[in-house]
């Protein structure tokens, strides 16, 4: 997750000077299985049912980098999420949204996903795309507030 947080903030930095550039990447992990973006119904479905019940972890790499003097921060960030256990319906009327098919391991939990969402240890804005927390700790060693 940090190389490709990495490799997102230098494609920006080459081309902002003077800037504090933010690059992010998130997955969901579950059996050692990484759920990326589903794209399609049928494995939004199958990630879902895997998920189902079950805990996993949502990591995410940041990097931030302070192109003035080229500074450069990389972190990666676990959270552990409990599901509850969803019934088919519930999971094909959440696919049925469209929701799921763009989103690591085919939920969101700021919209209608976190509905499956029983209990989460550790950052909570981690599981919806970025450790603000860890984010903010490092902006502030940058000297932004």
């Amino acid at each position: 997750m940090i190389h490709l947080s990495k490799g997102k903030a230098q494609d920006v930095a080459r081309r902002h000077k003077n800037a504090v550039i933010l690059g992010a990447d998130s997955i969901v992990l579950c059996d050692d299985k990484i759920l990326g973006k589903p794209h399609t119904k049928e494995k939004a479905k199958e990630m879902l049912l895997m998920l189902s019940g079950r805990e996993h972890f949502v990591i995410t790499g940041f990097t931030i980098i302070n192109t003035e003097n080229n500074d450069t921060i990389s972190k990666a960030i676990e959270t552990k999420v409990f599901f509850k256990n969803l019934t088919e319906k519930e999971i094909d009327d959440y696919i049925a949204t469209g929701e799921p098919l763009n989103k690591a391991g085919a939920y969101n939990i700021l919209e209608l996903g976190g509905k499956f969402v029983h209990k989460i240890e550790g950052s909570e804005t981690n599981v919806s795309g970025l450790p603000m927390e860890e984010v903010m700790k490092i902006l502030k060693d940058f000297g932004i507030s």
